[in-house]
């Protein structure tokens, strides 16, 4: 859906570079990405590039959250913490998901080099809920860098490296126009 709503944007506001469409794949651990680039070769070297990143990895970033007795989570670690709830289990610290999505641009250097940066803009996730509607959702920022190759002069397909800032990961990834 994200893919398509993207596609029709900058069909509309910038015809002139989205006339090949390539689509792909890149992993690193357990975060996966889909790829999307948008450029018309032909008549620039620049295009855009768009990834969609889901991550299978926990994050923790040292915020503790208290389990009462029955279950329930609280933010709260003080006195009187859990209770109405059987009083305090135990505490733990709390676990995040991570999703981002990454744009920038990209630009042929030669024939068969492609170069790309963007800001990524990642959002955790936290798996408990401390009380009504309250989470520990939070968000980061980074750079995404890399570099495209064809390694066969006859095939389209590329082979990408990817480094992103944001949690410092290495991606490899495979793309093919269409």
């Amino acid at each position: 859906m994200i893919y398509r709503v993207s596609v029709i944007i900058l069909l509309i506001f910038f015809p002139s570079i989205c006339q090949a469409i390539e689509l792909g794949v890149s992993t690193s651990g357990r975060s996966i990405s889909l790829d999307m680039w948008l450029q018309n070769k032909e008549k620039s070297k620049a295009g855009f590039y768009a990834k969609i990143l889901v991550d299978f990895d926990k994050y923790k970033n040292g915020i503790r959250v208290t389990v009462c007795q029955d279950g329930s989570i609280s933010g709260s670690t003080g006195s009187g913490t859990c209770s109405g709830h059987g009083g305090i289990s135990h505490t733990k610290e709390d676990e995040f998901d991570r999703y981002g999505v990454i744009v920038g641009p990209s630009y042929w250097i030669t024939n068969k080099i492609q170069m790309h940066g963007g800001l990524i803009i990642a959002f955790y996730n936290s798996e408990v809920d401390i009380g009504d509607t309250s989470k520990n959702d939070y968000s980061g920022v980074g750079i995404d860098i890399g570099v495209s190759f064809k390694p066969l002069d006859e095939s389209d397909i590329k082979i990408v490296i990817s480094y992103e800032t944001e949690q410092d990961n290495t991606s490899l990834g495979f793309w093919y126009p269409f």
